[in-house]
């Protein structure tokens, strides 16, 4: 019998794999709508313009992208909740992941210089727009240390069984 059940473990751990999808620190991105974008705090985050309202303007309506799930930031409770400007990759004051193109009729770049705000402001401040995390289309998640426990505890009572 012990036999019988540690070759049933062995069995899930290879063939396992392929019904269980193991989560990950950076969730699914299938639903950005392509937007270049930063996970944080359950958050996708988009820096969708280098102009909040002085120059140019951008919102999640632009080019039907609140389709996707972009937003406006709910208020300063959320906003805390944002990643540096690093994490978008700055290079020469240019940013690597700027949303522009798809939120902002005007403008197409970002200015690592300028001042992250999440409202329009009627001023040159660089614009951040928000995504709640992507749903996982329905498919089973478990993390790897709960699929671990969950192992290590089949083969203990695999082990526990007398012959």
């Amino acid at each position: 019998m012990k036999l019988f059940i540690s070759t049933l473990i062995v069995l899930l751990l290879i063939f396992g794999s392929t019904s269980i999808t193991f989560a990950q620190n950076t969730p699914s991105t299938e639903c950005l709508g392509g937007v270049p974008s930063v996970y944080k705090n359950g958050m996708w985050w988009a820096w969708a313009s280098s102009c909040s309202g002085g120059c140019s303007s951008a919102s999640p309506e632009m080019h039907g992208f609140d389709k996707y799930g972009w937003r406006w930031v709910s208020g300063e409770e959320e906003w805390n909740l944002k990643p540096d400007k690093s994490a978008f990759g700055i290079s020469n004051n240019t940013v690597d992941k700027c949303a522009s193109e798809y939120f902002d009729s005007k403008l197409t770049t970002c200015n690592a210089l300028g001042t992250p705000v999440y409202f329009i402001d009627g001023k040159d401040n660089e614009l951040w727009l928000v995504r709640d995390k992507c749903e996982e289309n329905g498919e089973t998640y478990l993390s790897s240390s709960t699929a671990l426990v969950i192992l290590l505890g089949l083969g203990i009572f695999a082990f526990s069984i007398k012959d």
